[in-house]
């Protein structure tokens, strides 16, 4: 897992947008910097900054070095009163994306490649792509907001995933306001999964960092016990 995280707490935002100026997430260092600033208020300490890379659109080479003069324009504004950046990407899978060196798109210090799971139109691939990062690649998929596929995807095109070994799963925070889906989370919890929060924050405004909405949400024992390391909402 990643390094230096109490598995006690979770006080990391796994999934978020605040790199500025790479994607559809933050679009200059301000908004970034205000971004960061309101996660560290909300008990963040470390944020996983995870720009959209789109295979379709441009080589990992290409994407790692926008990534990487994105990180140093925000680095120059980082304070006291930020959380710390850790790099990755949120990777959409493609067919034959494995046969790519996905490495360098894991998350600093880990084999962990956070898979954004592609519109379910044709995805007999999916799952075979998927063994093969996992079992060739040898690197741990953690399949981003998972919460998203439950209204999209097949019970049975889920269940192809899910079956695999050592998968990971991220979570939304939005996702704790939606009764069905608390109910999917919840079942699979008892199946003995857990899930990585994440605020998927792209702005100061319709997407903004929420994890004030997820220290509501697991007040309850049983949404606390299925988050990763466990999450009371109290930092101590």
């Amino acid at each position: 897992m990643i390094k230096d995280i109490d598995r006690k707490k979770i006080w990391t935002d796994f999934h978020c947008h605040c790199l500025p100026g790479i994607d559809d997430g933050a679009k200059n260092p301000e908004i970034a910097s205000e971004m960061l600033k309101r996660l560290k208020k909300q008990g963040i300490d470390k944020v996983v900054a995870t720009p959209h890379y789109y295979p379709f659109e441009e080589s990992i080479s290409s994407f790692l070095e926008r990534r990487q003069r994105a990180y140093e324009t925000l680095r120059r504004a980082l304070t006291d009163e930020m959380p710390e950046i850790v790099l990755g990407a949120e990777v959409l899978l493609k067919n034959d994306i494995s046969s790519e060196d996905l490495l360098p798109l894991c998350i600093e210090g880990t084999s962990i490649i956070m898979a954004e799971l592609p519109w379910p139109r044709s995805t007999y691939w999916l799952a075979g792509e998927l063994e093969t990062i996992l079992y060739s690649r040898r690197l741990i998929p953690m399949i981003a907001h998972i919460d998203r596929y439950v209204l999209s995807y097949t019970k049975e095109s889920l269940d192809d995933i899910l079956s695999l070994e050592n998968i990971m799963l991220q979570v939304n925070n939005a996702a704790f306001s939606n009764m069905k889906i608390r109910r999917f989370l919840l079942d699979l919890g008892k199946e003995g999964f857990e899930f990585y929060p994440g605020s998927d924050s792209h702005n100061l405004t319709d997407r903004a960092p929420d994890f004030d909405r997820l220290k509501r949400a697991v007040k309850r024992k049983k949404y606390s016990a299925i988050l990763a390391g466990g999450f009371d909402g109290e930092k101590t």
